[in-house]
């Protein structure tokens, strides 16, 4: 759990409401939309591979190794 204290990098007010507003006005912008650089680095990594392969990458990052 300690490694879900660190403080994450808090993304700009600005984006975050120009994310929502583009969410509410506009019907064809994705619903999920990535605010803040963390958020693009892994939506990037889901795009560019599979998923089984970004779970991995996730689940390392968060020390959640398999139990094998």
């Amino acid at each position: 759990m300690s490694s879900f204290q660190k403080a994450a990098p808090v993304p700009d007010a600005n984006l975050v409401v120009e994310a929502i507003w583009r969410a509410v006005h506009e019907p064809e912008t994705p619903f999920q939309q990535p605010v803040g650089a963390d958020a693009q680095a892994v939506a990037a990594a889901r795009r560019a591979q599979p998923f089984e392969a970004v779970e991995a990458m996730i689940q390392q990052t968060l020390g959640l190794g398999s139990a094998s």
